[in-house]
């Protein structure tokens, strides 16, 4: 087995640490892996049962685990994954660490997955860092709309999002210069 830390560098304290995991669900977890398409997700008490198809590689497979969080703020996901064995989130010189062990020595292909998933955790984790108005915003955003879509569903919209922006700034653009060089 071989244990790997990944500093999160998000400024984070165990009291909010529970409160946030525990609104994290596993499913919702899983959903924020960059690659996976969740296609049924089954949970009794602490365990869980995911169907995952992988976007990039097209292949399928389940994944079984443990979830837990305890009022210390650690959580820890025990899996029987092919990429890892068990994720644990604990506060470590006030920053948010991620220790994941590795059932056998990861190749890099298999450590960037991980790195990427940490990654869009830790974003997600941001969203629940501070309390604006903005930041709620983006949380009812990101749970009602953007963790229920897959991979490519997600790909798309953001196409269309930059799109419209552009559109918008096109149109603003010609009503300047219309109102300033017409008038």
């Amino acid at each position: 087995m071989i244990n790997r830390s990944y500093d999160l560098s998000i400024s984070w304290d165990n009291r909010k640490t529970c409160a946030v995991f525990s609104s994290l669900s596993p499913e919702r977890f899983f959903r924020l892996n960059p690659h996976w398409v969740i296609n049924g997700f089954q949970v009794s008490e602490q365990s869980f049962t995911a169907d995952i198809t992988d976007h990039e590689t097209e292949q399928s497979f389940t994944i079984t685990g443990t979830y837990l969080c305890n009022s210390d703020g650690f959580t820890e996901m025990h899996t029987e994954d092919h990429l890892c064995t068990s994720i644990s989130f604990c506060q470590k010189n006030d920053n948010l660490h991620a220790d994941v062990l590795y059932s056998s020595e990861p190749d890099e292909e298999a450590e960037r997955r991980i790195v990427l998933w940490l990654r869009s955790v830790k974003e997600y984790l941001r969203l629940y860092a501070t309390d604006s108005l903005n930041t709620r915003f983006f949380r009812m955003l990101m749970n009602r709309v953007i963790l229920q879509m897959t991979p490519s569903q997600r790909k798309i919209s953001l196409m269309l999002v930059r799109i419209t922006v552009l559109e918008l700034l096109v149109i603003l653009v010609i009503l300047i210069g219309w109102f300033f060089f017409l008038k």
